[in-house]
């Protein structure tokens, strides 16, 4: 007798859940908006400006200019642009756009490199060697062979290398590196030396 009853009390349960369960699906389902209708991307021609009126400007979105056609227009935007507007700060829209870059012309950028000698990968892994003469000839490279690029990666040597290095050595240093890469700094600093 006590099997049956908790048999009779287990199917109960059993059935209340169920129940249960298909009244919340179906207030689920009920609380579920209709499909919202898909606006369309391409607005109507707007009239044509007359002579007073600027001329607008037409946006389109890269990833709508594959699908308009030449003739349509997406987007007229008529405001002028800001007096103060700050170009080092970054609007919304340009920050979540990936930038976009070739693997393949990376690789042959990263080849070339390597065959010039000019390559500097991760420069704390690298060989001290290899990383000042890559340095070397990027500087020979972009600037010529000029007795100041000589000057500096011959004081930069000496310096990694912990040999001593003169006042003069050091003047002459500062002069060399004011004629590649100018800076105030470099300039005080060399006149304090002389």
């Amino acid at each position: 007798m006590k099997k049956l009853i908790f048999l009779l009390i287990f199917f109960c349960v059993i059935v209340g859940f169920s129940f249960y369960v298909e009244m919340d699906t179906q207030k689920f389902i009920d609380g579920l908006s209709a499909p919202q209708p898909v606006a369309e991307t391409v607005s109507e021609r707007p009239p044509i400006p007359s002579a007073s009126e600027p001329k607008p400007t037409v946006v389109l979105d890269a990833s709508e200019t594959d699908t308009v056609e030449r003739e349509e227009v997406v987007d007229v935007v008529t405001e002028k642009p800001k007096a103060n507007f700050d170009w080092t700060v970054e609007d919304d829209a340009s920050i979540h756009k990936p930038k976009q870059t070739d693997p393949f012309m990376d690789f042959i950028t990263e080849y070339q490199a390597k065959e010039q000698g000019t390559w500097i990968g991760d420069p704390d892994e690298m060989d001290p060697e290899a990383l000042h003469k890559a340095t070397y000839n990027q500087l020979l490279e972009n600037f010529g062979d000029i007795p100041a690029v000589h000057t500096v990666m011959d004081y930069e040597w000496k310096w990694n290398n912990n040999i001593e290095i003169s006042l003069d050595g050091e003047i002459e240093w500062l002069g060399a590196l004011m004629e590649i890469f100018p800076s105030e700094s470099s300039r005080k600093t060399l006149a304090y030396y002389k």
